[in-house]
């Protein structure tokens, strides 16, 4: 469990708040118990909630109402030596004393009852993200945020009375947002507007249903939070923020006749509070551009336009110099899949309306890596050293060498639970489905291969409908981005080959801002569903094309090289070893290929350099016991340890070293057993 320290930061000292913990029975009967705390008891607290934590019949989690009830209901827990034994008197609705909380809760849609996977979790926080942009473009100041284990909560301070007028209030504030700020698979909940409202004790596990590998129960936690002095002193004109906003929402539906996209655009950008300066006023100015621009759908001349009449409330105004920096910025950077995302229905518009976007909107805000330890950010590896999990992957290879059988063994031993070829445990349940792109027409040999490895032919999936199975091998558009996205979700997708890369686009692939159409949706995809696209290519004898356009584009870069280039391997021997990695490098392996697989063994080298100052002596011998790397590295990490660049050359020149070419560069490496 974590601290709860975090009360005295967002609660006064003297508020009361209700802390209620549910149950269930070895008979299957659900109950709760609950205790009162002050904000300055969280240390009390803390040890009575490290009792239910390892509680046996715990079971929905640990909550506290956010909303302050009176200062008495404290003595509601007297003479209950233990907390939390029975049961005490639960707040009512008619007991909240003031709305100090709105409760924002983004939660990603899945099955009733179950934790989120790590994919539909992060989706939930890029929703989150957005909201958060919204809200600040509004004005609202003091909001915190809370991971709430499946998903994303933001607190709003706010200052309303408990009666009907405020609950309709928040209520039509929630379902606005829920409309106005979307994101494919995920929700604001409009639900959460009810006074004595209920969340998740921050530092407390989150258990919807059973925990399991892919759906674990989580801690949760409040992030980095603004002074409570702040928190308190938003509470007000973010109730303004929140009437401003509606308002804005209203403003795109012309009562009565249609109003154009630059018509409900200047409405809603009416709501929007001017830019001051040293209040965020760059950021704010920037999102009045990107509303225009992808919200309506505006070209450049009418967002300009827009952000000129806008930029008279601004303290003190743009120059027209900056107005237009910010507008070509927004039409830059504006997320085609989500332009005219606030144009209303009663809006008529010329904009086309894009396909479900396979992407969150982009976050406009300044990151760090404070947002990626936030989102829980590490290095996941479905094959530890050699493929990552959330990234793109490639395998090259000469045409013939055997990428497709490569695959295919990889296939064989995710589906059978099989250790990985380098040895190490596996890493996927046993029985798990994969999916094949045979981007080159290959059908026949796809259909054979299931037989051959022993993999059952329903466990490999193809990107496309069972009433015409060769279709899907084309990723161009956003809608087939999308539909691939949604393959991959499903079906419970951890692995996917796009086979070959180079034949699954049309796009360009030699210049960057071509090739960028076709690898930025495949990492997006890779992310949101934290699984590995392998994309296997051909290259060319030089080196040249997508091969080499790949390798800036992917996180492990795998070779397969082949006796033809390593006359030292066997016939039927494949030399296998990752030349790009964002970590460290596995040990390099010799693959021996059957028909229904492939037996590995590692590439060892019988005396290594020592660790931390390798002698030169040392450099070499890594290369003659058969490590394959290129020339230029190899005379790269000599110079490094001493040597001159000519020094390194005549080295390596006198050494007992081999050359090779491949795809045009020099490489080095001895007899593969030493």
């Amino acid at each position: 469990m974590n601290s709860l320290s975090w009360m005295v930061d967002i609660l006064p000292g003297s508020q009361v708040t209700e802390v209620r913990a549910f149950f269930i029975s070895k008979d299957g009967e659900k109950y709760s118990r609950n205790q009162y705390y002050r904000a300055d008891q969280y240390q009390e607290l803390e040890l009575a909630v490290s009792r239910l934590e390892s509680h046996p019949e715990i079971y929905g989690g640990i909550y506290w109402i956010m909303n302050p009830l009176p200062p008495e209901f404290i003595f509601r827990n007297q003479g209950r030596r233990t907390p939390f034994l029975t049961r005490v008197v639960s707040a009512h609705a008619t007991d909240v004393i003031r709305r100090e909380w709105i409760l924002i809760d983004c939660d990603p849609e899945r099955e009733p009852h179950s934790s989120a996977t790590d994919s539909e979790r992060f989706r939930a926080h890029q929703l989150a993200a957005d909201v958060a942009l919204n809200l600040q473009t509004f004005g609202f100041r003091g909001v915190v945020e809370g991971d709430s284990g499946n998903g994303c909560h933001l607190l709003v301070p706010i200052d309303l009375p408990n009666d009907e007028a405020g609950s309709i209030l928040v209520k039509s504030f929630l379902e606005g947002l829920s409309k106005h700020v979307t994101l494919s698979g995920v929700k604001t909940d409009t639900i959460t507007y009810d006074a004595p409202r209920l969340t998740r004790l921050y530092g407390t596990r989150s258990r919807k249903g059973e925990s399991s590998a892919e759906r674990p129960h989580r801690t949760t936690q409040i992030r980095p939070r603004p002074p409570l002095a702040e928190i308190i002193a938003s509470r007000s004109s973010n109730v303004e923020s929140m009437r401003r906003m509606m308002e804005a929402w209203a403003a795109t539906k012309a009562p009565g006749s249609q109003r154009s996209p630059v018509e409900a655009a200047r409405a809603y950008l009416s709501k929007v509070p001017g830019a001051v300066s040293g209040e965020g006023g760059h950021s704010r100015t920037y999102r009045a551009a990107m509303l225009c621009v992808e919200g309506f759908g505006l070209d450049a001349g009418e967002s300009t336009t827009l952000l000129h009449e806008w930029n008279q409330s601004c303290l003190p105004p743009w120059s027209d110099v900056e107005i237009d920096h910010k507008v070509r910025e927004a039409v830059k950077k504006a997320d085609p899949s989500r332009v005219g995302h606030l144009l209303a229905k009663s809006v008529t518009s010329a904009v086309k309306q894009s396909p479900e976007p396979i992407s969150s909107p982009q976050n406009r805000s300044d990151a760090s890596a404070a947002d990626l330890i936030r989102l829980g950010k590490t290095l996941q590896w479905i094959w530890p050293g050699w493929m990552q999990r959330g990234a793109l992957v490639s395998i090259a290879a000469e045409p013939g060498v055997g990428k497709t059988r490569f695959v295919a063994d990889l296939i064989r031993r995710v589906v059978n639970g099989e250790v990985w070829p380098d040895g190490s445990p596996a890493t996927l349940p046993p029985g798990g489905k994969i999916l094949w792109m045979p981007c080159d027409g290959q059908w026949g040999e796809i259909a054979e291969i299931p037989t051959a490895f022993g993999i059952p032919p329903e466990n490999i999936i193809l990107n496309a409908w069972n009433d015409d199975p060769t279709q899907g091998t084309i990723l161009d558009t956003a809608a087939q981005f999308a539909e691939l996205s949604s393959r991959i979700e499903r079906n419970g997708i951890d692995m996917v080959f796009v086979d070959s890369a180079m034949n699954a686009t049309s796009h360009g692939t030699m210049k960057p801002e071509d090739a960028i159409k076709f690898f930025v949706p495949l990492m997006r995809i890779a992310s949101e569903r934290n699984c590995v696209i392998v994309l296997i290519t051909h290259l060319s004898k030089e080196g040249q094309a997508l091969g080499r356009r790949i390798v800036g584009q992917v996180r492990q870069l795998i070779r397969i090289v082949g006796p033809a280039t390593n006359p030292d391997l066997a016939p039927d021997e494949r030399l296998i070893f990752v030349e790009k990695s964002n970590s460290k490098l596995p040990p390099q392996l010799i693959s021996t290929m059957h028909d229904s697989g492939a037996h590995y063994r590692p590439l060892v080298a019988a005396t290594a350099a020592p660790a931390g100052n390798p002698s030169l002596a040392g450099l070499l011998t890594f290369l003659t016991t058969g490590f394959f790397r290129r020339e230029v590295d190899v005379i790269a990490s000599l110079t490094r340890h001493g040597c001159t660049e000519q020094a390194a050359k005549d080295l390596i020149n006198g050494s007992s070293v081999k050359r090779y070419t491949l795809h045009g560069e020099a490489y080095l490496a001895g007899p593969p057993n030493g």
